[in-house]
Parts: C-alpha cells; sequence; structure tokens
C-alpha cells in the first residue's frame, strides 16, 4: 500500500517575455537590496524602457500620516507600500474598478493605475480595493532586457489576488517556485520532516510545512489531473 500522497500535476513553465501587466519576479542570483526577494508588476514596457512599482514590501506608514491634508486618508487604514527608489515622494495608485475612471490607466483585468490627486480622492471615497505605492522601479531602453539575460529576473502572469490579497511579506516566495520552472509536490504526511529527501524530488524550506519542489521537464502542458494517480 502506497504510503505517499502526492500531487504532481505538471504544466510547463512558458518563457513569458515581459509586457504591461506581467510580474518580474526577482531571482535568487539578485542581490541589489532595492530589489532582493522583490516582486515588481510592470506598468510599461517598450523602445522607451520600463518601470513597474514593487508590490511586497509595505511600509509602516499609514496614508493619513503622508498627506494629512487630504481629508479623505483620514481613517483610511490604507498602507504606503514602497514602490521603488525612483521618485519616492511620488505617489502611484493600483486599484480595481469595473469601469475606467478619469485621469487612470487600465494595466490588466480590471486593475488600474494613476497618480493625480483628483483621482485618488475619488477611490478613496469609493472605497474599492487599492494599494498605494511610494516611487517606483524604472529601467532606461534595453536595461531590463540586458537583466533578463543575466538572469536577474524571472517574468510571470500577473494576478488580481497577488497584488492585493496575498500577504506581501510572502509573495516572493510563493511565487518564485513556478518562475523558476519548480512544481510544487503537495500533501505530504505529517510524519516527515521538513527537508526530507525523495529520489527525484527538490526539497526547500518555503514557509509553508512540508513543501518540496520537482523540476518541471516537460515540453507540453499535462492534463488536469494527474495520471499517476488514475493509475
Amino acid at each position: 500500500m502506497a504510503i505517499l500522497a502526492l500531487s504532481l500535476c505538471t504544466a510547463r513553465a512558458e518563457e513569458l517575455r515581459p509586457a504591461k501587466g506581467r510580474f518580474l519576479v526577482a531571482s535568487r542570483k539578485l542581490l541589489d537590496p532595492n530589489f532582493a526577494e522583490t516582486v515588481v508588476l510592470l506598468l510599461e514596457y517598450g523602445r522607451r524602457g520600463a518601470f513597474g512599482v514593487v508590490v511586497n514590501r509595505p511600509l509602516e506608514v499609514e496614508l493619513e500620516r503622508f498627506l494629512p491634508d487630504v481629508e479623505e486618508a483620514r481613517g483610511s487604514g490604507v498602507v504606503i507600500f514602497w514602490g521603488g527608489p525612483v521618485r519616492t515622494r511620488d505617489l502611484l495608485l493600483l486599484f480595481r474598478s469595473k469601469k475606467k475612471l478619469r485621469d487612470a490607466e487600465h494595466v490588466f483585468e480590471d486593475v488600474y493605475s494613476g497618480g493625480t490627486p483628483e483621482l485618488l480622492r475619488k477611490v478613496l471615497r469609493r472605497k474599492i480595493p487599492l494599494r498605494i505605492y511610494s516611487g517606483h522601479a524604472g529601467w532606461a531602453p534595453r536595461q531590463l532586457d540586458d537583466e533578463l539575460g543575466e538572469g536577474y529576473w524571472h517574468v510571470a502572469p500577473a494576478d488580481v489576488r497577488s497584488v492585493f490579497e496575498e500577504p506581501p511579506e510572502g509573495l516572493w516566495r510563493k511565487l518564485l517556485p513556478k518562475a523558476e520552472g519548480l512544481e510544487v509536490v503537495e500533501r505530504w504526511p505529517a510524519f516527515f520532516r521538513r527537508g526530507a529527501r525523495i529520489s527525484g524530488v527538490r526539497g526547500e524550506p518555503s514557509g509553508a510545512p512540508y513543501q518540496v519542489f520537482r523540476e518541471v521537464r516537460s515540453s507540453t502542458p499535462s492534463t488536469s489531473a494527474c495520471d499517476s494517480e488514475a493509475r
């Protein structure tokens, strides 16, 4: 009788190119303290360069302390995030909306960006999902492509939950394995210690008990159900 119940549903790690509305996930070799273990949402990418915001570094500063004269910010409880090292005195918004608001730019799905005082007040009054960033990350023409070529970043699809709902402190560690082309092997029996090794499986502490990874080697997408479990 099998003593392990493993879920090994493999999906091919696709080669994604950087684009507006995609994540940059810092690789393990990126040691620059500005960007180590960060997740950046790209807001622009093209021949003139690229820019985005770091979405997983909250600051211990609430909006009402940063903008004490903005009535709508008082008591809002909105926390400011560190968006990057460029123009840190400027605030940039990410918010969700069913329709485009004036002075806003569409990013992906129902997520929009902007930075005008009027837009900030409008979003605060509507009490819709909101993130506010101090500063941003910027790249000169071809600079990001060079960094990607050096292996400093992984490109990954962005999703609303990661931006607005996931605990930011654990976001990089959660997204990194898939961005690296590793699949998560879940449902370990409780008696296995963290770091246990099994042939063909790579283990690594991840904040989730008994979570290990296996490298994805398949060149084609798998089905949604595991064939091995059906046998």
